[in-house]
């Protein structure tokens, strides 16, 4: 931000140019930023009441011996939690539950496939999984856009990743069958 500051240097009253970092903070709109701080702040409490091994040990106790299905697993479990948290929490969630299914008898590719897609595609499920969503729910507001709101884009971001998880596992069964 400095730096940004420092390029783009106000014009003052006597047309000479300054850095003025208070003038940048006068237009910023905060409310995102404290959403995303609360999300990770829900995750480190998780994290502390120990949440997230109990976590670990359900879905390593629940998984299938089948890759594919374990796959189709991870994928489906982090598309919804990311539909609901950003995708950086969720990804904190579930790097030490990646971990433990990799450390037993499983392939780590198709893995690391499958939550890399579930936390890509998922985020689009509900605009609050998405940092892009709710900027764009912000300026419709604020903009007064007729049509934009949050069921339209409940109705058609689902819908999109909805496909796309799809065509996550075809591409999950691809790779698998081919390769595996």
């Amino acid at each position: 931000m400095l730096i940004f500051v420092f390029i783009n240097p106000r014009r003052g009253e006597g047309g000479s140019k300054k850095p003025d970092i208070s003038y940048y903070f006068t237009k910023v709109d905060f409310k995102l930023p404290f959403f995303f701080i609360c999300l990770f702040i829900l995750v480190f409490c998780l994290e502390k009441v120990g949440l997230i091994d109990i976590l670990e040990d359900f879905v390593v106790a629940i998984s299938p011996n089948n890759l594919f299905l374990l796959c189709i697993f991870v994928l489906i479990i982090t598309s919804v939690l990311s539909g609901f948290l950003d995708n950086v929490p969720v990804t904190v969630l579930f790097i030490p539950i990646i971990q433990a299914l990799i450390a037993t008898e499983f392939s780590s590719p198709p893995l690391l496939i499958a939550f890399i897609l579930g936390i890509n595609l998922g985020g689009n499920f509900l605009p609050q999984g998405s940092a892009a969503d709710m900027m764009t729910l912000e300026l419709s507001t604020k903009y007064c856009v007729e049509g934009m709101n949050y069921r339209k884009l409940l109705k058609v971001g689902g819908l999109f990743a909805l496909f796309h998880v799809i065509m996550g596992i075809g591409y999950l069964a691809i790779i698998i069958f081919l390769f595996y």
